[in-house]
């Protein structure tokens, strides 16, 4: 009976130590998985702060070029009023040189006897 009851106890001291031996490779590796989940977590947080820092800068960036367009604009609009009326001006100005040529030339072919000095060559 007690040889019985030794056997007994050494298969559960045995199941015991083979539990204790997997529970500890579980550990280790839970462990080992952690580690690797925090590196992850650590990159990723690095990950975003640069990219935060990227979007904050391409913001003031974005800022300026709108603070710079306000000022531009304006003077944009008052140069394309200004070249509109230009080109207005050239085309009258082309229009009376125009009627001004034309005039001296039919003078100049009534002075000369023929319909239009400008065919002669």
């Amino acid at each position: 009976a007690t040889r019985s009851r030794l056997e007994v106890l050494d298969r559960r001291l045995y199941e015991i130590h083979s539990l204790d031996s997997s529970g500890g490779a579980d550990v280790a590796a839970l462990e080992f998985d952690l580690r690797r989940v925090e590196g992850r977590a650590q990159e990723m947080s690095t990950r975003l702060q640069l990219c935060q820092e990227e979007l904050k800068a391409k913001r003031d960036q974005l800022a300026a070029v709108e603070a710079s367009l306000a000022t531009v604009q304006p003077e944009a609009q008052r140069l394309a009023t200004e070249e509109a009326r230009l080109r207005d001006e050239q085309r009258r100005i082309e229009a009376r040189v125009s009627e001004a040529v034309a005039g001296h030339f039919a003078h100049l072919s009534r002075a000369m006897g023929v319909e239009d000095v400008r065919k002669l060559e």
